[in-house]
């Protein structure tokens, strides 16, 4: 965790203390991007867009929050601004979907965080970025949907459509496939 006399340095330019702040947040922040990317190159290159806008907007930071928290919404911001570019996020494809079985609490248990984020990664893209965006980095309707230049209502459509799918790959692996819920809720 960095201190918040690392950060004054960093924002008067100081390449130690912006190394330091880098080496602290790139492993969590690598992580975000993998959310967002269909590809880990495109992962590597939101990350280091999103490093160039911390560092440029550093000085920014007024320390009336959490820096690590507002520099994982940069560094989400990095992502969509990335899949923008691309155009990923219109390719919003409508899938078929399993009937749903029964409640489970245990999904926690038996899934680790990287099977969850296999699971999440296998969405189609508009459902992987508003699940994302939603759900992992607690943006509201109103705000993903002024980011994406889509509807609010389209917005929740994806999530709901994101979480049925989620639901169906569960019950494809032997899980009672609501448990899904569990880890979203």
């Amino acid at each position: 965790m960095v201190d918040n006399n690392i950060i004054l340095i960093a924002q008067q330019g100081n390449r130690k203390a912006i190394k330091v702040i880098y080496d602290d947040f790139a492993g969590k922040a690598f992580v975000i991007c993998l959310r967002y990317a269909k590809r880990r190159e495109d992962a590597e290159d939101m990350l280091q867009e999103g490093f160039v806008k911390i560092f440029h907007n550093i000085k920014q930071f007024d320390f009336k929050g959490n820096f690590e928290g507002w520099m994982r919404r940069v560094m989400v911001h990095a992502c969509i601004r990335f899949l923008g570019k691309i155009e990923i996020y219109n390719d919003i494809e409508q899938p078929e979907f399993t009937n749903l079985k029964t409640n489970s609490p245990t999904i926690i248990s038996e899934l680790s965080e990287m099977e969850i984020l296999a699971l999440i990664e296998k969405l189609p893209n508009g459902y992987k970025l508003v699940f994302n965006m939603y759900v992992l980095d607690g943006y509201d309707h109103a705000e993903i949907a002024a980011k994406l230049s889509i509807t609010e209502s389209t917005s929740r459509s994806q999530l709901v459509k994101a979480r049925r799918m989620l639901q169906s790959f569960l019950g494809k692996n032997n899980f009672e496939p609501q448990q899904v819920l569990k880890i979203v809720e």
